[in-house]
């Protein structure tokens, strides 16, 4: 019984429940294939889903998405920009956070993927660009009031972010806000593979860690201290609040203001 206790656990642990209840499985596809019928505005396919999260189920692309918009616009709210004011969703992929903000803003957005650029042009309210791996981005200067970016500079490399943090300020009216959702030290107690003593070491020294765990967008990681991201963006801009676990319970928020000439 002890033998069988434990290979039912191990069993439990090693395969996920969506294998061992296919039925299940197949429930939920058809149930998000019944909803997209209906919706309006559209939603994205299962490959956009697994392009931009862990599952291919509009459960998390929905609850993820609303949260991330609540969050981004409350901070908007809280320094000040204006209802109806020009936003840039820099990452916005298949709209997950900018279908719940087109209301609000003169939307814009803009991504690497173009596939999901030409999905959002073809379903969501706003005006979506393909943009390169690197700015600049096809914008005049000072063209936007705010610029929120989630789920990217969780992933970029020093010199990526350095480039980036550059383009934001490029693209900001003076006094513009800028909102990002970051990674912090959090991330390394929640995933013991990334955790390690020179790890630890090189984010207490530098305020910013790099690890590069392969060839796919996701699979590399950025972690920042608040002194981490003040450097980064120090140029261009004043690191006016952070909220530890302020986007969704885990990632961080920094929200900046771009320096008046």
């Amino acid at each position: 019984m002890n033998l069988f206790r434990a290979a039912r656990h191990y069993y439990r642990r090693i395969v996920t429940p969506a294998v061992r209840d296919p039925f299940g499985l197949a429930r939920r596809y058809l149930m998000d294939d019944l909803r997209r019928l209906v919706a309006s505005p559209p939603l994205p396919s299962r490959a956009h889903l697994r392009q931009i999260q862990t599952t291919p189920f509009l459960e998390e692309y929905l609850r993820v998405g609303r949260a991330a918009a609540a969050a981004v616009n409350r901070s908007f709210a809280r320094h000040g920009v204006a209802a109806g004011s020009r936003v840039l969703d820099f990452g916005c992929g298949s709209g997950r956070v900018s279908r719940h903000l087109a209301r609000q803003w003169d939307l814009y957005g803009c991504d690497v993927d173009a596939a999901a650029i030409r999905w959002s042009n073809a379903n969501l309210p706003g005006t979506f660009v393909t943009n390169g791996a690197r700015p600049p981005l096809p914008f005049p200067d000072s063209h936007f009031q705010a610029v929120l970016s989630v789920s990217v500079f969780t992933h970029l490399d020093w010199d990526a972010q350095r480039a980036w943090a550059a383009e934001m300020g490029r693209l900001l009216s003076g006094g513009g806000v800028l909102v990002i959702s970051a990674l912090s030290e959090r991330v390394l107690d929640s995933y013991p593979s990334l955790d390690s003593s020179e790890h630890r070491q090189l984010l207490a020294e530098n305020g910013f860690l790099f690890i590069d765990g392969g060839e796919h967008f996701s699979s590399k990681s950025a972690v920042h201290t608040a002194g981490g991201l003040t450097t980064i963006f120090a140029d261009e801009f004043d690191l006016v609040e952070h909220l530890p676990a302020g986007l969704d319970g885990f990632q961080d928020l920094a929200i900046f203001r771009r320096k008046r000439a």
